[in-house]
């Protein structure tokens, strides 16, 4: 079974692929960085960094989309309460933000969305 990092890492290529035009996906690093001498990570401290910042984000057709990765299933996992207060907050400012497990599931909402939002970039588009 694949754990996160590599669902993550299977999305950002599918995703920076070229497969869908008008497509560019990023992460974000909000972790701190490792101190040897100490043997922790450094804490950041940046007031405008949010707690359960998602793990890819992507922009298509100039609208900001969202992922948060989770294993499937039998270890299956779920967003936390910042995760899904962070998702919460991208639709609230007009992006897209989803729970995904599998490329495939980022593969369906990506042909669905990008489709509507190249087509017309009015008209509300229809979730999975």
């Amino acid at each position: 079974m694949e754990n996160e990092k590599a669902i993550e890492t299977r999305i950002l290529k599918y995703l920076n692929s070229g497969t869908i035009p008008n497509v560019f996906a990023f992460k974000i690093q909000t972790t701190g960085i490792f101190d040897p001498k100490t043997r922790r990570f450094r804490t950041i401290k940046n007031p405008f960094l949010w707690k359960g910042t998602s793990d890819v984000f992507c922009v298509c057709s100039g609208h900001l989309i969202a992922f948060e990765i989770k294993r499937p299933k039998p270890n299956k996992t779920y967003p936390n309460k910042d995760q899904k207060e962070f998702l919460k907050q991208i639709e609230k400012a007009g992006g897209h933000g989803f729970v995904v497990r599998c490329v495939e599931e980022v593969k369906t909402i990506m042909e669905e969305l990008c489709l509507d939002l190249n087509d017309d970039k009015k008209t509300p588009v229809k979730k999975c």
